[in-house]
C-alpha cells in the first residue's frame, strides 16, 4: 500500500548471568520478596495470600537454614496484619468474607501459623468462617479460580485443614478435628 520496508535494529542480547548456587539464588530472592510483601500490605490495605502469606511460609522455611530475613519488617507486618484482621473480625462473624473468600482466609491463617502468630479473637472468627465453608462431602470448595494457588478444591482443602489445625478456637477444637 505504498509503505516502505522498515528495518528494525537487532535486539541487544544480554550475556547470561553467571551460574550461581541454589543458596545464592535464595539469598538474592529474599529481599525483593520481602519488599513485595511489605509494599503490598501498605499500598493495598489488605493481606494477600499471594504476597503476605507465601512470604511468611517462605521465611519460616528458610530461617532454620540460616537465611537472613529482615525481622523488623516481619514485626511491622505482624502489627499491620493484626490490625487488618481485627478490622474484619465483626464482619467475618456475620459471615461477610474477606475478599477472596475461603481461599484467602485459609491462606491468611496458614501463613500466620508459620509465623507463630498467637490465636486471638480475630483468628477465631476467621477459623469459624473457614469451618462454615466446608462442604457436606468434607472438602472446601474453591471460591476463586486463580492458579496456581487457587486452582482446585484439593488445594483449598489442604490449606483450610492447615489453617484450622493452627487456629481452631480452643472450645471447639474437638469439633474441628472431626471435620
Amino acid at each position: 500500500a505504498g509503505v516502505a520496508d522498515v528495518t528494525l535494529p537487532a535486539p541487544a542480547l544480554k550475556k547470561p548471568a553467571q551460574a550461581r548456587s541454589a543458596r545464592a539464588a535464595i539469598e538474592a530472592s529474599l529481599p525483593p520478596l520481602q519488599r513485595a510483601d511489605t509494599t503490598f500490605l501498605k499500598t493495598a490495605g489488605c493481606i494477600s495470600c499471594h504476597n503476605n502469606s507465601l512470604f511468611q511460609m517462605t521465611a519460616a522455611a528458610v530461617r532454620p537454614l540460616g537465611f537472613r530475613i529482615d525481622e523488623g519488617a516481619v514485626r511491622d507486618q505482624m502489627t499491620r496484619s493484626r490490625a487488618y484482621l481485627e478490622s474484619w473480625r465483626e464482619r467475618v462473624i456475620q459471615d461477610i468474607g474477606i475478599p477472596g473468600g475461603i481461599d484467602t482466609a485459609s491462606y491468611i491463617l496458614a501463613g500466620l501459623a508459620d509465623t507463630d502468630y498467637a490465636p486471638d479473637a480475630a483468628t477465631d472468627a476467621l477459623a469459624r468462617f473457614v469451618m462454615r465453608r466446608q462442604a457436606a462431602d468434607g472438602r472446601w470448595p474453591i471460591a476463586s479460580h486463580r492458579p496456581p494457588l487457587e486452582s482446585s478444591s484439593i488445594a483449598v482443602t489442604a490449606v483450610a485443614i492447615r489453617a484450622l489445625r493452627a487456629y481452631a478456637p480452643a472450645p471447639r477444637k474437638p469439633d474441628y478435628e472431626r471435620a
